[in-house]
């Protein structure tokens, strides 16, 4: 079953931002059409965040990361911050994690935890991810290359962090339902 939001729902949403925002620091950073477009931990810590918090709070913290990220708070992949990073290159990735929240939440109501069930929602969370990251590179790069440059780079790291937040929400659900 997911987290249990009722008892402390502020202490779990700060330590979800927290938690995001040290997970964006762990980058490997790829050189696509002049841009530099990191693969980071965020997009694991996005996922399980939204799947052991749910739509409310899981989203709640993600914007909040977004927000304070964007006014200047250096929590974006390499310390980064500002605005302009929502703006830029990699913008559609970052603001693609709020929207993978609130879709996988809202496709996928069931609160028990399985390895079916949480390789699905990582799997629909990336995919959007990768969707809306995709759109928004192509106002910076030629379609004919979101594909090649924006996409296909990121599909084996993207496959690791799928089969790693499955592990750690069953992980994590063991835990605390023993």
């Amino acid at each position: 079953m997911r987290v249990q939001t009722q008892s402390h729902p502020f202490l779990l949403t700060v330590m979800a931002v927290i938690i995001l925002s040290l997970s964006a620091q762990l980058t490997l950073n790829l050189d696509i059409a002049a841009f530099d477009i990191p693969i980071t931990g965020q997009s694991l810590a996005v996922l399980v965040i939204a799947y052991l918090l749910g739509i409310q709070w899981g989203s709640l913290s993600i914007l909040i990361y977004l927000v304070i990220g964007g006014l200047g708070m250096p929590v974006f992949a390499d310390g980064a911050s500002g605005f302009d990073k929502l703006l830029g290159a990699s913008g559609g990735f970052l603001y693609g994690f709020l929207i993978a929240s609130l879709v996988v939440n809202t496709v996928i109501t069931e609160k028990q935890i399985s390895w079916y069930r949480s390789l699905m929602f990582m799997t629909l969370g990336t995919l959007v991810i990768l969707i809306f990251g995709g759109f928004h590179l192509s106002y910076f790069i030629p379609w004919s290359k979101v594909l090649s440059a924006g996409i296909i780079p990121f599909l084996p790291g993207a496959t690791i962090k799928i089969l790693l937040g499955c592990f750690i929400t069953v992980v994590f659900d063991k835990l605390l339902n023993n």
